[in-house]
């Protein structure tokens, strides 16, 4: 009995949600065990839906793609589901490693995991990787097709994407040597990248790990893999970062997460990269301090890409560029053209900050007091308190993510907190 199985068996009383009429898909009614139940009558395959009350995505997704015609037909053959993440779903989407929602995971007639699809997909996107899971083009059958031949290119990055989105990079990193191997120990160009993704994920998982340690003093040990390419961080425990201030060790994890992302990118040929790619570089890039290699990737991204991409994406990216500081001009035309396709707040207000930013400080906040009022509750109040803020000529203060690792959007503990007694970590 595999991990799925067992899961599914020992959580067989979960309910599902109710079923849903009036042009919605109608979600199965029963609890897990029914479902599979019913799957295994039906020869087909269970979907479950996990989501959240508060996950903008997963509204988005229940209302548009789920309401698609032919999204409800092809659901029509399997048995669909819906379970709240944070209430009768939280085991088992612990169990099944669920991070992110709305993340969908299809189970078969034994009640293991095949395949998910995992965020927000438009109705041909979702409809067009629904049809492939259905047609048995799955992640389960990629693993067993390298299984048979680990020098399959195609099922190696279908199973790479699936193994990162199920948080095992060390899986991923194995499959990527055992193909190299298989292909004559010479990797490709696109096989370095599928590698240095792998990596980077473990990377973060490593450094995720070293932030915890430092906010409860370093009383546990850390061991970094050498997979995770982490040689700046292996040198920083060497020197005991536990006898230095809490505040210096801080400075030398970023330097240290810094140093070691950008070791990842040497031998990767960046004009070859195609725009997904550059996109999740450019994410990595960002999210550990590479500013100028971030700003770099997100420009090739747009040039690649911009014309075909949302106005979520480019509204993303035109953010992303404004926290970092750099490309204003190319920020600016992102956001405006994000905002020539969807007027809704967050997208006002991230080109109302960008114009602030160039000097077009009337239009900024005749732009803000917009998204203002559309807006409600604490995006609401925030919105407003930026227009003062424009209104008085004061810088924005938007920093990004980065400079608080590792401590968080909070912000380093005060000096008394930082003396007080070390406790467990959570």
């Amino acid at each position: 009995m595999n991990r799925a199985t067992a899961v599914v068996l020992a959580l067989a009383t979960v309910p599902f949600a109710a079923c849903r009429d009036g042009g919605k898909t109608a979600f199965f009614r029963g609890d897990v065990a029914a479902a599979v139940t019913e799957a295994r009558t039906r020869n087909t395959l269970v979907m479950v839906e996990f989501f959240t009350d508060w996950c903008t995505w997963c509204r988005r997704l229940e209302t548009e793609t789920f309401a698609d015609h032919d999204v409800r037909r092809e659901l029509a053959g399997v048995v669909p589901v819906r379970l709240n993440a944070e209430q009768e779903g939280a085991e088992l989407a612990a169990k099944l490693g669920v991070e992110g929602y709305p993340t969908v995971v299809f189970l078969g007639p034994e009640g293991d995991e095949v395949d998910r699809i995992v965020g927000y997909l438009p109705p041909d996107r979702f409809l067009e990787q629904l049809r492939l899971i259905r047609g048995g083009d799955t992640f389960a059958a990629c693993l067993g097709r390298l299984t048979t031949n680990p020098a399959d290119w195609d099922a190696l990055q279908r199973a790479v994407d699936g193994l990162l989105e199920r948080s095992d990079p060390e899986a991923a990193i194995a499959r990527i040597e055992a193909y190299n191997q298989a292909a004559g120990g010479q990797a490709t160009p696109m096989c370095r990248v599928l590698a240095s993704t792998a990596r980077a994920a473990l990377q973060d998982r490593v450094y995720r790990r070293a932030a915890k340690l430092l906010k409860v003093g370093w009383d546990e040990p850390l061991w970094v893999p050498d997979a995770a390419g982490a040689s700046a961080l292996k040198g920083l425990v060497a020197r005991r970062p536990k006898r230095m201030d809490t505040t210096e060790v801080a400075r030398e994890l970023r330097a240290a997460r810094t140093s070691d992302a950008r070791s990842l990118f040497e031998g990767i040929d960046i004009d070859s990269l195609p725009a997904d790619t550059l996109m999740q570089a450019a994410s990595f890039a960002d999210r550990t301090g590479n500013y100028d290699l971030a700003s770099d990737l997100y420009i090739r991204w747009y040039r690649a890409d911009g014309n075909d991409a949302t106005p979520e994406a480019l509204n993303g990216v035109a953010w992303q560029l404004y926290l970092l500081g750099r490309a204003p001009d190319v920020a600016l035309e992102m956001a405006r053209t994000a905002y020539a396709k969807d007027t809704s707040p967050d997208i006002a207000d991230t080109l109302a900050r960008l114009l602030y930013t160039t000097g077009e400080t009337g239009k900024a906040i005749d732009l803000q007091g917009i998204a203002a009022e559309a807006a409600s509750g604490t995006a609401a109040e925030q919105y407003r308190r930026v227009i003062e803020l424009m209104k008085r000529g004061e810088p924005l203060g938007d920093r990004p993510d980065f400079e608080s690792f590792p401590w968080g959007a909070k912000g380093p503990p005060p000096p008394a907190a930082a003396a007080a007694p070390k406790r467990p970590s959570t």
